[in-house]
């Protein structure tokens, strides 16, 4: 298996989350690497992906009336949506994740920047 990811998360509990990620995934996308909303709600999952081969990006996940939406950029501001579902849990919990599952070489994932912003 070979699968790497650094990820945003929005969180309430096993049965309702969001992830936004930029991962490595063999089996998930052809060649591999994309960028992927994937989410469950209420036991529920759906999943978006946009395949890519960029090092260097931005995740974004909003949550505004009654939708989040998970969002890429590959430059500063130049935001393109990967998917959008009906918000149908308040999340208690965000966080960042990297994760590395079966990679033949050493992987890093930096994050240089995390922020939260209410309304």
């Amino acid at each position: 298996m070979d699968f790497q990811q650094v990820t945003l998360y929005l969180y309430e509990d096993p049965s309702n989350y969001v992830a936004v990620n930029r991962g490595f995934c063999s089996f998930c996308v052809a060649g591999g690497g994309a960028f992927f909303m994937e989410y469950k709600t209420s036991g529920n999952v759906g999943a978006y992906n946009f395949v890519t081969d960029a090092d260097d990006f931005y995740l974004k996940i909003t949550s505004v009336g009654n939708n989040i939406s998970g969002y890429y950029a590959l430059a500063l501001d130049e935001w393109v949506r990967i998917g959008q579902f009906g918000n149908y849990f308040e999340f208690m919990k965000v966080g960042i994740g990297v994760s590395s599952v079966g990679a033949a070489d050493e992987l890093v994932g930096l994050i240089d920047f995390f922020e939260i912003s209410l309304p």
